[in-house]
């Protein structure tokens, strides 16, 4: 037997020699497949009529139709390919038309029927609610099993049946003929086909069986491959929201990642800004996906995490958001393209609230005082520009108002690279002169920077007790001493050359300022107020501390109108402080 084997149609040929001299008087050759497996004829082909010379095999064996001793031929062994481990070739020569009778035979070792069951799921997409699979399964197994199903189990939920469609058209694999010639079929074991998402979880452990069937139903007689689960039921959700920006004040632009495998079904992403105080949703947009090997890196077992980063961009100019407010940014995974992807399945990462109450702050970088009034340049930075977008810089003598000017914002790189997340805080500059008679400051001159609704404290506190008192507090109390309100400072141990040439005899007093500004709480609307500054070694505020109180300071207590006072107390007391506070 020179050869034996399947070819790319699944048949069994074989080709060889055969030469006896009990060939003699036996005119008729046959070559019989014979079914060792089930002691069964499979097939008989007469090759009388085509013999193949063999002068290799007449040179060797002198003996009776050496020379034309050759035969070639082909199996196709159809159904009986499901039930056959080995097929055994059998060269006859017989004096019987019809392959019997006195007959000479000979026995060829026997050939392996390949047992194996094969198949790979290439492709499993989403389309609408759609699921689409394709693929190929082949398996001599399947010779007499006629109909081809496809079945969807949900495994989360013991396994249940959810849906099976019958494959109708096969469709051609060369591929799978190449990998797997001795499989009947395996040219036409292809398939490609969809089910319905209606009553699937995509969230569940979802697992596809590809069964061949003798029944028409698919119920009995079958042979199945079970692909491995589509979908996990239990897929890592994980996020991260790196940054966001509102400095221009028409945008809001978000970066981060949200890594999740129902990403390969759930394809269309979108990214929401979602109002948690109103309960609604503000915006959504499509972001731009962006290569995360960081991620795939730190998590390694979801598949879809090289490609979980985002970059998106909300225009503010039909969107009103709203100081003090707090909102969620939402990433989506949806099956659905349409609308922010709640009409298809989806799977969300909401990311920490981002409370629109910052206050990136203000400074003077300059105050002159010219012959024609007094030069102010500076920056004053707010999420309080929400609400109120009129900024406007008033002067003071002596806590008297004596001039006021609306502010013309203007960029200021400098203020955006640190405070990005601060509402429009890269148009926060502004450079003005607001004219007034020199003559007429006799007194004590203030300059208080307004967006209404907010406060701004800065200044400095130094004291030898200070070395184990690492937290800093504003504590905001009535005329009776009642506290009204407190919150920690946290722009600290700023530089302060003057107080370090000055004040060197005391512990840090080179470091001693500090800033803070905030939206004015309704416990201080309306009060006259006295303000402790507090070192302290406790992070709430109480422990141990050294503190030192203002004098008092009107809230908006008297027609609604900004006074700010403070005492001077500039050598009389152990632990000397100066506190420049701006209301508004």
């Amino acid at each position: 037997m020179d050869q034996a084997q399947f070819n790319d149609d699944g048949q069994l040929s074989v080709s060889g020699w055969h030469a006896t001299n009990r060939a003699q008087g036996r005119p008729y050759h046959y070559i019989i497949a014979y079914d060792r497996t089930n002691s069964r004829e499979l097939s008989r082909v007469n090759v009388t009529s085509q013999p193949i010379e063999r002068y290799d095999a007449a040179t060797v064996h002198n003996v009776y139709g050496a020379k034309e001793s050759g035969f070639r031929t082909r199996f196709n062994l159809g159904t009986a390919a499901a039930t056959t481990g080995e097929v055994q070739i059998i060269s006859r020569y017989t004096d019987d038309q019809n392959g019997n009778g006195n007959a000479a035979d000979y026995w060829f070792a026997p050939v392996t029927v390949n047992r194996g069951n094969y198949a790979h799921l290439d492709q499993v997409t989403v389309d609408g609610n759609k699921l689409q699979l394709a693929g190929w399964h082949a398996t001599n197994l399947a010779a007499d099993k006629p109909y081809h199903y496809l079945i969807m189990v949900d495994r989360t939920n013991k396994n249940r049946e959810v849906s099976r469609v019958i494959v109708g058209h096969a469709v051609k694999r060369p591929d799978v003929v190449i990998a797997y010639p001795d499989v009947e079929g395996a040219g036409k074991s292809g398939f490609s086909t969809n089910f319905s998402l209606r009553g699937v979880n995509l969230s569940h452990q979802l697992q596809v069986i590809s069964r061949y069937s003798s029944d028409k139903d698919g119920n009995s007689d079958y042979v199945d491959f079970w692909f491995s689960p589509t979908t996990k039921g239990d897929e890592a959700n994980q996020g991260c929201l790196d940054s966001y920006n509102l400095s221009s004040g028409e945008t809001m632009t978000v970066s981060g990642w949200h890594a999740n495998d129902l990403a390969q079904l759930e394809s269309h992403h979108f990214i929401i800004l979602f109002d948690q105080t109103a309960n609604r949703q503000v915006s959504q947009t499509v972001p731009q996906q962006v290569e995360r090997p960081d991620v795939a890196k730190a998590f390694p077992e979801i598949n879809q995490a090289h490609h979980a980063g985002f970059t998106a961009t909300f225009d503010l100019s039909s969107t009103r958001l709203a100081a003090g407010y707090v909102y969620r940014i939402v990433s989506r995974y949806s099956t659905s393209n349409t609308g922010n992807g709640d009409q298809g399945q989806f799977v969300d990462y909401w990311y920490a609230p981002i409370k629109l109450d910052q206050q990136g702050g203000a400074c003077l970088d300059t105050v002159q005082m010219t012959s024609d009034g007094l030069k102010v340049a500076g920056w004053m930075a707010s999420d309080q520009s929400l609400d109120r977008p009129y900024a406007y810089l008033i002067v003071l003598n002596n806590g008297q108002e004596i001039g006021r000017t609306r502010l013309n914002l203007q960029e200021r790189g400098d203020v955006t690279k640190k405070y990005g997340q601060v509402y429009n805080s890269q148009n926060s500059g502004f450079s003005t002169l607001l004219k007034l008679a020199p003559r007429n400051v006799t007194g004590r001159l203030g300059v208080i920077l307004r967006s209404p609704n907010s406060i701004y404290v800065s200044g400095w506190h130094a004291s030898n007790q200070s070395a184990d008192k690492p937290y800093q507090w504003l504590i905001f109390v009535n005329q009776d001493g009642h506290e009204l309100y407190r919150q920690q400072v946290l722009d600290i141990n700023n530089p302060r050359p003057d107080l370090a040439q000055n004040r060197s005899f005391i512990l840090g007093a080179g470091r001693a300022g500090f800033r803070l500004a905030f939206a004015i709480p309704q416990a201080l609307q309306h009060h006259v107020v006295r303000v402790i500054h507090r070192l302290t070694n406790d992070s709430q505020g109480n422990g141990n501390y050294v503190d030192w109180w203002s004098g008092p300071v009107d809230i908006n207590a008297y027609q609604q109108r900004l006074i700010s006072r403070w005492q001077q107390v500039a050598n009389r007391f152990a632990n000397p402080v100066s506190i420049a506070i701006q209301v508004a």
